[in-house]
């Protein structure tokens, strides 16, 4: 127990720097995990301290709630993580750049089928593909796992489940790190 009270500081260390990147959304959350886990630490601390005075029947019961909190305190990390992308999706931001309402990015034409084409929705470059059924698809010319352009890819069905998009070289297709790309919030049917 002791070793692990003496790594719970770098690790708030750690979570606090990653805290100074996140969206307000992520930052409420983040705040939340750092009380809940500040609060096992200190009920941690208390049963080893209660377990070293000899009162092992308090320092089971600090110990317990110490464990419930940092149930808690991790749950909520896990959400941060892998339901709001808190510092694992590279691309995560991209809805929240582009402005709401239509985006003109030119005429449907101008993009060959199966090929991406690389346009800009406000300041955010987005990758605009056609299939050869007609659908179109636009996505965040960026990639969740490494955070480079997907343009540079090859052309294959990836984890967004679009058929056609680009695949970044060197990024995962499938697994864990195979990241959803987020689309820019709305999508258009004209390209530009």
């Amino acid at each position: 127990m002791g070793v692990g009270l003496t790594a719970a500081l770098p690790a708030a260390v750690a979570g606090w720097a990653d805290w100074a990147e996140l969206r307000r959304p992520q930052m409420r959350v983040g705040l939340v995990h750092a009380m809940a886990n500040i609060s096992a630490v200190a009920l941690y601390a208390g049963s080893f301290a209660a377990r070293s005075r000899g009162r092992h029947g308090r320092g089971k019961a600090l110990g317990f709630a110490g464990l419930s909190l940092i149930s808690v305190g991790g749950a909520l990390g896990g959400h941060m993580a892998y339901r709001q992308a808190a510092g694992a999706n590279h691309a995560e931001q991209v809805p929240h750049l582009v402005k709401p309402g239509w985006h003109s990015l030119g005429e449907v034409t101008d993009v060959p089928v199966g090929r991406p084409v690389r346009r800009h929705m406000d300041e955010v470059p987005v990758m605009v593909v056609r299939e050869a059924g007609g659908a179109v698809h636009v996505l965040a010319d960026q990639c969740s796992h490494m955070a480079g352009p997907c343009r540079r890819g090859r052309s294959s069905t990836d984890a967004s489940g679009a058929p056609g998009t680009a695949v970044p070289s060197g990024c995962p297709t499938a697994g864990t790190w195979a990241a959803r790309r987020p689309p820019p919030s709305p999508r258009s049917t004209r390209a530009s």
